[in-house]
């Protein structure tokens, strides 16, 4: 178990030190971890709240799956090494990309840093965010960007799957990220364990539709086609295989994706019953 100490103690300042000798003190400590021209990491969670008299606790994204709590946001600070140097607390109503400004003015005043990269991650350090740390002279970042930005990449031939074909890694370059550095990585271990993943994903939902087509081919009375469609749709749903299936009824698609999996709504209400099929 870690020893506590006392946080009057670990500033090199007394009980009865006022205001600017605790910050001055802050500062100085920071500048051990931190200088010009390093990594400082950020990244936000938070917490939920029992009671009624924190003005910071409000309803919000609750990461500890508490409904009908309110929460209190926290962003923390902390050196390349992962050492806290500065934490800060937010409304529970707080979105995490609106924090991040508040952070740049606190590496630039509380540290008096001007040269540093801030990394977090793609939900926090968005489109709008760079465009604001652009407006620091000296600030850099680093982030990732989303899924979809990196298949727009690939359509339009800035980023072409052969790069990996001897390394797992390479930079590219794209006009609709002008000066910026583009390092695409390929983790094949991870491409493995998402291929697991969708194929169990698409059996699952597969077993189910086999269930939903025996109970509709049971019935004495046929069921509707809506309900058909709308038993489907949540199955497909629940397994999170939406984007990978293409659903058509009567001759019309009414869910189309690039997708692996064919659901025949007209095939579940009629023999041969095989209403699955791979693209």
């Amino acid at each position: 178990m870690a020893e506590k100490r006392d946080y009057y103690e670990v500033l090199g300042v007394s009980r009865e030190a006022d205001d600017a000798a605790i910050k001055s003190a802050y500062r100085k400590l920071a500048k051990k971890h931190l200088q010009d021209g390093t990594l400082i990491l950020y990244d936000i969670s938070s917490s939920y709240y029992e009671g009624h008299c924190c003005k910071l606790a409000k309803y919000g994204h609750n990461r500890d799956k508490k409904q009908g709590k309110m929460i209190i946001v926290y962003g923390l600070l902390t050196d390349a090494e992962g050492r806290p140097v500065a934490i800060e607390a937010f409304e529970g109503n707080t979105a995490d990309p609106t924090t991040v400004p508040a952070q740049a003015e606190k590496i630039r005043e509380q540290f008096g840093l001007e040269k540093v990269v801030l990394v977090g991650d793609r939900g926090m350090i968005t489109t709008t965010q760079v465009a604001k740390l652009k407006e620091y002279s000296g600030m850099g970042w680093i982030s990732a960007i989303k899924g979809q930005t990196i298949r727009k990449l690939i359509d339009k031939g800035h980023m072409d799957r052969s790069l990996f074909d001897d390394r797992n890694i390479a930079e590219i370059q794209s006009p609709e990220f002008p000066g910026e550095r583009l390092i695409a990585c390929y983790n094949p271990l991870l491409d493995d364990r998402r291929k697991r993943k969708r194929e169990e994903l698409l059996a699952a939902t597969e077993e189910k539709l086999e269930h939903l087509r025996a109970q509709v081919a049971r019935r004495k009375k046929p069921m509707p086609a809506q309900e058909i469609g709308l038993r489907t749709g949540k199955i497909v749903n629940h397994f999170l295989v939406a984007n990978q299936a293409t659903i058509e009824s009567n001759g019309v698609t009414r869910h189309c994706h690039c997708s692996p999996l064919v659901v025949s709504l007209d095939l579940i209400t009629s023999p041969p019953f095989a209403y699955i099929s791979p693209i």
